[in-house]
């Protein structure tokens, strides 16, 4: 048993680091709880009436008529590539026209990648999100409203985090919300009368001494952060063995941590007010496909 326990050691710090790490990103969310009311869903406007694909939640539905004869926004979702070609209105609206004479009920927008290192997006006229392609994404999504059909933009390829992607470009380079990686950077072998003098790194968070019993760890340990001052740690002790454990967090370059409390707010702004800036009014009632 002491030896399970013994070996599990390094999974269950990095276990309770993440959870102290959790509980602080909870409590500074809380204090930005004011700021953020437009994620309680309660705070969200309703979509324009009759917009196709939004749920209908009423407990007396009969939902066996849907099955039949599916509302507006239900249905045939095809992927609609962009990939290849430069760009045509002409050609996408006469797709538009076909796949709407077929009974398709909407279309989700798709880029595929190249088979190479990262598997970057494929390069396309226009580029994503430029002004061209702005243009010719307001024109589809307006084309799309008339005929009662849904629109979407997909994620695939376009928000992998591999430093080249669209999102990665404008979302995952951000520091301030990127995740962190919580690491054991140094142990140190100490026993009583032996003193421990490091100077610590900037990224610390946590520095604990094990006991050493049959040249194991022992579970528990005490926090040595009394023992730090200026980033500097002094410690002696006064009797047995110990193993000093320095925990770091570094942030994770091209990652986005979901619990900062920025992240919703900075994903709105860099990805999805964009279609409302672009194509206004379009993004409620075309634009329901979310990004897979």
């Amino acid at each position: 048993m002491k030896k399970n326990a013994a070996h599990n050691m390094p999974q269950l710090i990095c276990v309770v680091c993440i959870l102290i790490w959790s509980c602080f990103s909870l409590l500074t969310a809380y204090s930005w709880a004011d700021s953020l009311r437009w994620a309680d869903p309660s705070e969200i406007p309703p979509p324009p009436k009759d917009s196709p694909g939004f749920p209908f939640r009423s407990q007396e539905l009969d939902v066996l008529p849907g099955f039949q004869n599916p509302p507006p926004g239900y249905g045939q979702v095809p992927f609609w590539w962009w990939t290849g070609d430069p760009l045509d209105k002409d050609r996408l609206l006469w797709q538009i026209e076909e796949l709407h004479r077929q009974g398709v009920s909407g279309m989700q927008v798709n880029y595929a990648h190249e088979d190479t290192t990262g598997w970057p997006t494929y390069a396309v006229e226009p580029e994503i999100f430029s002004d061209p392609w702005w243009e010719v994404w307001k024109f589809v999504a307006e084309e799309c409203g008339k005929r009662d059909m849904g629109i979407g933009l997909s994620g695939y390829t376009i928000d992998w985090p591999n430093g080249m992607s669209l999102v990665s470009r404008t979302i995952y380079s951000d520091p301030e919300i990127q995740g962190r990686e919580i690491k054991v950077v140094d142990k140190i072998r100490v026993k009583a009368g032996e003193s421990v003098s490091k100077q610590l790194p900037l990224e610390i968070i946590g520095v604990h001494a094990y006991r050493i019993k049959d040249q194991m760890i022992e579970p528990g340990g005490i926090d040595l952060s009394v023992f730090v001052k200026d980033r500097q740690l002094d410690w002696t002790p006064s009797e047995g063995q110990w193993e000093v454990w320095i925990f770091t967090t570094n942030r994770k370059s091209g990652t986005l941590n979901p619990m900062h409390p920025q992240s919703g707010e900075r994903v709105i702004e860099k990805f999805f007010q964009r279609f409302q800036d672009h194509a206004a009014n379009q993004s409620a009632s075309g634009l329901n496909y979310g990004s897979s």
